[in-house]
């Protein structure tokens, strides 16, 4: 008996065909699926507030779990020292003293809403310990001498923490009018 003679395809063709496959497969389900998406934003959009508290309060829903984020991970100063440092104070011997907050003690709500102000209430900054102060998280860090007056440490956290948060307070602004996020530190005056 002689074997069987298979015929050899073109791959180019082969090729080409697979590629109109996937593409003609997926405008098919486009042409599916786009009525029912169109009619669920519409929905959504027809549904969402236009008041700006509901407004505000729609985005403090989304805004918060960054806001917690952005302050307990990528604001702390490494993952050995989960910490948010506000400056450090040279000692006679040993390692400087490290101030400013635990930011793996804060809590997940850290925002709330008053009136048109998101607020994020954070703790006064206090000794976290007695540490080197090495790597590029500290460049920035404020070193006072033992006998040196620190400089407002409620303020200096206030600012931090804005700078943290990156864009999202001129987002806010730009998105709500008459709105604003605001920082406070206990026994600080408000940012």
């Amino acid at each position: 008996m002689a074997p069987m003679a298979f015929r050899q395809a073109n791959g180019l063709l082969v090729l080409g065909l697979i590629v109109l496959t996937g593409l003609g497969s997926g405008a098919i389900y486009y042409r599916y699926k786009q009525p029912q998406l169109k009619a669920a934003m519409e929905k959504e959009l027809s549904e969402a507030p236009t008041t700006l508290e509901g407004r505000l309060s729609l985005w403090h829903e989304t805004a918060a779990p960054m806001i917690h984020h952005r302050l307990t991970q990528v604001a702390r100063l490494s993952d050995e020292l989960p910490w948010l440092v506000t400056h450090a104070v040279e000692r006679a011997e040993g390692d400087p003293e490290i101030w400013g907050l635990d930011v793996a003690r804060l809590p997940r709500e850290l925002s709330r809403l008053d009136g048109l102000t998101v607020i994020v209430d954070l703790p006064a900054p206090e000794l976290l310990g007695h540490a080197p102060l090495v790597g590029d998280a500290t460049r920035h860090v404020p070193v006072y001498g033992a006998d040196e007056t620190v400089q407002d440490p409620g303020r200096r956290l206030s600012e931090l923490a804005l700078w943290f948060l990156e864009g999202l307070p001129d987002a806010l602004e730009r998105d709500i009018d008459g709105s604003a996020l605001e920082i406070r530190v206990a026994g600080s005056s408000p940012r």
